[in-house]
């Protein structure tokens, strides 16, 4: 039986870039239980967000933590409040396919959706109205991320294997610019997207940027690096320096399906789709620590870092969720949400709300609480 969720490209079948290894899946744990307490961590279940009626492929907060959104492959967003479970707004004539990832403003006023219908939307939050379109990628898209003061700028990463960089402040059509209307890779561009990354030879999974704000002691200041990073199939890292137009390039050799940055922006955890994550100097590229245990061979699952960096969460294809500790890189706990369902059950997208409160999506359509108490 085929599990419902994304499954990517070059994944049990052979890959376009070649580079699938004979890699077998992580034995069983021993025991089923939480093998060391750990107080601080979030794993006990308060309460099960229902509603949708296919896979959590994301889920995002706005800045003030006290609205959650989510993305499924029911076509629709939500709108909850992650507090009470209390769905506040559902949003079903978005996109005609599956929405893969949402990322909110900074206003909270509007949302960006990544579609499978091949492209991203601008929707507005109390009317529900989809106030901008941006085609141009030729396949499904993967991610979106917002960046630069405001939400000005939308960055998209797509199964076609390029990122596209669009002013979130107009609306776009699949009006070629002006001449050729191609950048590199000879890649149409729509009539808003202002920069094209065409590097990758296989699909973009995700993106995570960082948009040059650096606290100093007057406030935020525009000092900083500008970076998107990107994870792909092909199985290599790539860090644009968008003022610089500078790009690094880390081979990790696996599929790539999830990329996030360290709290203090100073690491990346990264990952794969041969049961692994891992743990990168962002300058550098060095490899810091690798953690593996949890199953990870067909879909896309999201890793991500606690907000203090002391932990990594990643979701399983066996329906848990495991937590390494950062640096020894020892499995402390794996939560188990639902006995009965867990072996049906892939934990696909995971969001902090503070350090003591954890939400997981699942391919059950559940979004489920964790806190420590």
């Amino acid at each position: 039986m085929v599990l419902p969720g994304p499954q990517l490209p070059g994944v049990g079948a052979a890959s376009s870039v070649g580079h699938q290894k004979n890699v077998s899946a992580p034995q069983e744990p021993e025991s089923e239980e939480i093998e060391e307490e750990v107080d601080e961590i979030p794993h006990i279940l308060q309460r099960t967000l229902q509603g949708h009626s296919g896979p959590i492929y994301g889920l995002t907060l706005n800045k003030t933590k006290n609205y959650l959104l989510s993305a499924s492959g029911d076509r629709s967003v939500r709108l909850w409040n992650p507090r009470s479970g209390l769905c506040i707004a559902r949003y079903d004539d978005i996109h005609r396919e599956e929405v893969g990832a949402v990322a909110v403003a900074e206003d909270s006023t509007r949302f960006y959706t990544a579609g499978s219908d091949k492209f991203a939307c601008c929707v507005d939050v109390t009317t529900k109205d989809v106030v901008r379109k941006f085609h141009g990628h030729e396949k499904r898209l993967s991610c979106c991320e917002l960046m630069a003061e405001g939400s000005q700028i939308l960055v998209t990463g797509s199964q076609d294997g390029t990122v596209r960089i669009w002013d979130a402040r107009f609306g776009g059509g699949a009006a070629k610019s002006k001449g050729s209307g191609k950048q590199s890779g000879g890649k149409a561009v729509s009539s808003n997207c202002i920069q094209l990354l065409a590097d990758a030879k296989d699909a973009i999974n995700d993106v995570c940027v960082v948009d040059g704000r650096e606290n100093g002691a007057s406030g935020e200041s525009l000092t900083g690096p500008v970076e998107i990073v990107t994870a792909s199939m092909d199985g290599r890292l790539r860090r644009y320096d968008v003022r610089k137009g500078l790009v690094t390039v880390d081979p990790l050799g696996d599929p790539l399906s999830s990329v996030n940055y360290s709290s203090d922006g100073n690491c990346l955890l990264v990952s794969g789709l041969y049961h692994r994550i891992f743990l990168l100097e962002k300058d550098s590229g060095e490899l810091l620590q690798r953690y593996e245990g949890h199953k990870n061979c067909d879909f896309k699952i999201h890793s991500c870092l606690d907000p203090t960096d002391a932990y990594v969460f990643s979701g399983s294809e066996d329906g848990k969720v495991y937590v390494w500790e950062l640096v020894e890189g020892e499995c402390k706990l794996r939560i188990i949400p639902d006995n009965d369902i867990m072996r049906k059950n892939n934990m696909l997208s995971l969001a902090f709300r503070d350090e003591k409160t954890l939400l997981c999506g699942g391919s059950d359509g559940k979004i489920r609480v964790f806190g420590n108490k």
